[in-house]
């Protein structure tokens, strides 16, 4: 149990019980976490039907363990997914039985006659899964299509390829017919719309969303129906960096909810806190963070990058003591997946071949139905073709992210981006003490000293979403923050 709450904790506590709505805005190192568990131990000694639901099964787990350790432990407390909570829910009615569950492919759609064109096919998915990250349910491709002029980039892709409701509409009726897969924001909004329909049942008196900055609508629609009393949101709203895949900042998003600040901090020392905070002023931020530091990390240093083409060009440029000392915080494997996968088409060489000669798992560093894509397709279409497959695989937050890892193959060799791999994984896993990743990845972590590589650094065109990232790698640090100037 927690015996010891700050002032603005217990004041969230207590606001929770006494609205319908609200969200925190939990800045940070401000004790978020601690905040949360005290208002379910509070909720379940009201005999409250309580769903806490997280980002993702990571996330889940340690939200699992916390509650051990704070002995909560009640079968009126649920943790969980969103996409985890809709499979259990679907699962229990038999949706899921002979069914296959996969995302989507251009050629499932080229397959199943709903288009002849790649390109189209393209287009049709990135479009089908920007609706099913909507709020809008199965039947309402239609109203869905009604606002779409709002996004100039889907609009685009409409207009340009001539799609329309019916080949959404095409899409669901082939795969409730188990003629096309079905993938995890499918059986969502299969769930969300049985819900809203009320041919499912499944009530909470409270509902919790962590993360809340980076929300899509179909699982805030989802938590919705599923609350009957209080819908508490915690977040960050100037750590929403996961501005794809439909992601939508809630903690701004939502004007009319009422609202209440986390601002004390037991992570930041004052250099940091001052740091976080000139940030969070050109943010435009009126509540700022007051350093009252308790927890030092375990981690002592850690090197942040906004890009993996900067955080790889500075590690090969590492002495060697230096780069055995180093810990990703992502595998390798996974940060040099597309420059891998670009490089074998670039420079036209046979991947299979190179992995048995490095006795590496193809499936480890290619990412197969891009490759096999792009790989006769003429310079005029690759990048356009890449773009639109990243997209819709979800690998691709800013099409910076594409160009630098595209500029990377170039230079990288498949053989040389092989052998980077292989020497790194040849190092001794024990004593490693200097951590590395980009932002993304080392998002949630916690380190002594932070150094930020150049690419984090502000000019003059830098935009909302930059300086989301920059906060959330200076808020890394609770002793020190250092900006490379090379």
């Amino acid at each position: 149990m927690i015996k010891e709450f700050t002032e603005e904790q217990k004041f969230v506590i207590n606001k929770a019980f006494n609205v319908q709505s609200l969200k925190i805005n939990a800045l940070a190192g401000t004790g978020k976490t601690t905040a949360c568990f005290g208002l379910i131990d509070e909720a379940l000694k009201r005999n409250y039907s309580t769903l806490y639901l997280v980002f993702n099964r990571s996330m889940k787990n340690e939200a699992k363990d916390l509650s051990k350790k704070y002995f909560i432990k009640s079968n009126n407390l649920k943790i969980s997914t969103a996409h985890g909570l809709a499979y259990d829910m679907l699962a229990k009615i038999g949706y899921f039985k002979y069914r296959t569950i996969n995302n989507l492919k251009a050629l499932n759609l080229m397959e199943s006659n709903i288009t002849k064109d790649f390109d189209s096919a393209l287009g049709i998915i990135s479009v089908f899964n920007s609706f099913l990250w909507s709020e809008y349910l199965l039947d309402e491709t239609e109203q869905f299509f009604e606002i779409i002029s709002n996004d100039k980039d889907l609009y685009k892709i409409i207009s340009d390829r001539k799609i329309t409701p019916e080949h959404l509409n095409m899409i669901i009726r082939k795969i409730e017919y188990n003629q096309l897969p079905c993938g995890f924001d499918y059986y969502l909004k299969k769930c969300l719309t049985l819900l809203a329909r009320g041919e499912i049942k499944l009530n909470y008196d409270m509902v919790i969303i962590d993360e809340a900055q980076d929300i899509n609508l179909s699982i805030f629609s989802f938590a919705k129906h599923l609350c009957i009393r209080h819908l508490i949101l915690f977040g960050d709203k100037h750590q929403a960096i996961y501005n794809f895949t439909g992601r939508v900042n809630l903690i701004d998003y939502l004007n009319n909810t009422e609202e209440a600040y986390l601002t004390v901090s037991f992570r930041l020392n004052e250099k940091v806190t001052k740091i976080a905070n000139e940030i969070l002023k050109l943010k435009g931020e009126k509540n700022l963070i007051k350093s009252k530091q308790i927890n030092t990390p375990e981690k002592s240093k850690a090197i942040i990058s906004r890009t993996n083409e900067e955080l790889i060009k500075f590690y090969l440029n590492l002495p060697e003591e230096l780069e055995k000392m180093v810990k990703f915080e992502r595998k390798i494997e996974e940060i040099l997946k597309l420059h891998f996968t670009l490089s074998c088409i670039i420079h036209q060489i046979n991947p299979e071949i190179l992995c048995h000669k490095y006795k590496i798992k193809k499936e480890k560093v290619l990412i197969e139905f891009v490759y096999h894509n792009l790989k006769n397709s003429s310079n005029t279409e690759f990048f356009g073709y890449l773009k639109n497959l990243l997209l819709y695989g979800k690998n691709f937050s800013q099409e910076s992210d594409l160009i630098t890892a595209y500029r990377l193959a170039q230079e990288l060799s498949p053989d040389r981006i092989l052998k980077i791999i292989d020497k790194y994984n040849s190092y001794k896993k024990e004593n490693k003490e200097l951590y590395m990743g980009t932002v993304h990845s080392c998002k949630g972590k916690e380190y002594k000293e932070v150094f930020l590589l150049k690419d984090l650094r502000l000019n003059k065109n830098y935009d909302q979403y930059h300086l989301n990232l920059l906060y959330t790698a200076v808020s890394r640090a609770s002793e020190d923050c250092i900006f490379f100037k090379k």
